[in-house]
């Protein structure tokens, strides 16, 4: 079976990677800075973690759990079932970072622990976007952790993906409730494409509770139950998606960009997607065009 580092330098994917991390010669992490996207993963004997660093990644994917339409918000983390072959055909720009582990060495590690193989023990997690802010703390500490090839290191990898692995097991073990009282389909779609097409200026909640016909506060409440999101936050999100579009796709001055996704000034619009990807707008041009 293929290994995913190797799977990832050779896809389609490559060419997007903006760095390339070992971690105390166990785990292998990607940043990397996408355009929407169409790929088929391969089969791999690896865990795959996928921290969301940027904006709302909205996508249509079959992470083993059959074919669906996912909306992950902005930091979530997405583990992927082993040995299997994903889909995901993603509908917007997006900047993640990937982190995988040998599936020996965490069936090894859950063995010692009488803990069932990953592929059972953590299937309450597969495909399901985590927003916990302790896995994002584990992930950013591994990441800035540098790997100078000493035991040190090692250890210090080591203790970090085994406390990852035990977040994704409390995760697993933990029922899941099905939110009621969102927005139907129909009127979701509306709502969204409502925002979708004024990017350029702000969206008042009254706006869109009037386009569902309902009260601003029970269209809030209803809007971040279908969503995850409040629709500000929605927003703001969907208006850094469109700029990392267009600063990839076309040549518009970044004034001009911060226009088009409703801010006055490129100052703003530059602080306020630094804070949203952690780069500058232009750092973001240059890397998804080389």
């Amino acid at each position: 079976m293929l290994d995913f580092p190797a799977w990832m330098a050779a896809s389609q994917l490559a060419p997007y990677i903006a760095e390339r991390k070992a971690g105390g010669a166990l785990v292998t992490m990607f940043d990397s800075m996408h355009p929407p996207i169409d790929i088929e993963t391969a089969a791999t004997a690896n865990m795959v973690i996928v921290h969301n660093i940027g904006g709302v990644i909205r996508q249509r994917s079959d992470l083993g759990d059959g074919l669906r339409h996912r909306v992950d918000p902005a930091g979530s983390v997405l583990a992927f079932r082993p040995s299997y072959a994903n889909r995901l055909a993603v509908h917007v720009p997006h900047h993640v970072r990937s982190f995988s582990w040998p599936l020996d060495w965490i069936s090894t590690a859950f063995a010692g622990q009488d803990i069932d193989a990953p592929s059972e023990s953590l299937a309450g997690v597969f495909g399901r976007p985590l927003q916990s802010v302790t896995l994002h703390r584990l992930l950013s500490l591994l990441w800035h952790e540098s790997d100078d090839g000493t035991a040190g290191a090692r250890l210090t990898a080591e203790g970090i993906s085994l406390c990852l692995m035990g977040e994704l097991l409390k995760a697993a073990q933990t029922p899941v409730t099905v939110a009621r009282g969102g927005l139907s389909p129909r009127v979701l779609r509306l709502c969204v494409d409502h925002v979708m097409a004024n990017l350029d200026r702000d969206v008042s909640i009254g706006e869109l509770a009037g386009l569902a016909q309902l009260s601003s506060f029970h269209f809030a409440r209803a809007f971040r139950t279908s969503v995850g999101q409040a629709p500000g936050s929605f927003q703001r999100a969907a208006r850094i998606e469109r700029a990392q579009r267009l600063l990839a796709d076309t040549g518009l001055p970044v004034i001009e960009v911060a226009a088009q996704v409703g801010y006055e000034t490129p100052q703003a619009f530059s602080r306020v997607f630094r804070r949203a990807t952690g780069v500058t707008p232009s750092h973001w041009r240059r890397v998804s065009r080389s």
